[in-house]
């Protein structure tokens, strides 16, 4: 999904949900466009399904899972791995607490 994130920021999304580490790229273009890159909680996704309320598949539909979609949810359990100023919780946080 990376490479198409600036592409979805200009086209008005302000988040992103995926999982693992993102190119460092997509940290600039968060603090760019002001936006930020969501986590999913690992183990948390069948608790999460509850709070999805609406699924809209945007674009390459054929793609299956991988399709770009809009999700519509309420209290989705998520944490920001990308902030809007380009902090990145990967890079930042986890070394402090690493072996």
């Amino acid at each position: 999904m990376d490479p198409f994130v600036e592409m979805m920021f200009q086209q008005g999304a302000t988040a992103f949900l995926g999982k693992g580490d993102r190119a460092d790229y997509v940290a600039e273009l968060c603090k760019k466009y002001g936006g930020v890159s969501l986590l999913g909680i690992g183990g948390a996704s069948a608790i999460n399904t509850k709070h999805v309320k609406s699924v809209e598949i945007v674009a390459y539909e054929e793609l299956g899972t991988e399709s770009i979609k809009k999700l519509y949810f309420d209290r989705y359990r998520v944490i920001v791995g990308i902030d809007s100023e380009g902090n990145t919780l990967q890079k930042q946080e986890v070394p402090k607490y690493a072996k």
